[in-house]
C-alpha cells in the first residue's frame, strides 16, 4: 500500500463496491524498520527454518529495503483516495521501550 497508484486503485474498488475506505499511516523511522528487518534475518539464520508457521520471520534483503524506502510515497490527505487518513506514530512506544529493553520487533 506504499505506492500512491495502488492506494488510488483500492479507493476506486471500494467506491464501486459501495464500501467504506480509509488509510492508516503508521509513522516509523526508516532506520528502525531496517533494524527490525535485520533482526528477523538474524533470527531466521539462527533458527534455520525461521519458525513453526509459514510466514514467521519473513525479511527483505538490504537492497530491497532501500528500494522500498526510496519508492515510498506518503499519503496526502488532500488526495481524495487518501481520505480519511488516520496517522499513528510508533515513536512514543519506541521511546518507552528503549528506556527499559533493547529494541526488537
Amino acid at each position: 500500500n506504499y505506492i500512491k497508484g495502488y492506494r488510488y486503485e483500492l479507493h476506486c474498488i471500494s467506491k464501486s463496491a459501495g464500501e467504506l475506505h480509509g488509510i492508516i499511516w503508521c509513522l516509523n523511522d526508516p532506520e528502525v524498520a531496517k533494524r527490525w528487518n535485520q533482526n528477523r534475518r538474524q533470527r531466521k539464520q539462527q533458527d534455520g527454518n525461521g519458525g513453526d508457521k509459514k510466514g514467521d520471520d519473513e525479511f527483505h534483503t538490504d537492497k530491497t529495503m532501500d528500494e522500498l524506502i526510496m519508492r515510498y510515497e506518503p499519503p496526502d490527505e488532500r488526495n481524495r483516495w487518501d481520505k480519511p487518513l488516520y496517522t499513528v506514530s510508533i515513536k512514543p512506544t519506541l521511546d518507552d521501550l528503549s528506556a527499559t529493553t533493547p529494541l526488537e520487533d
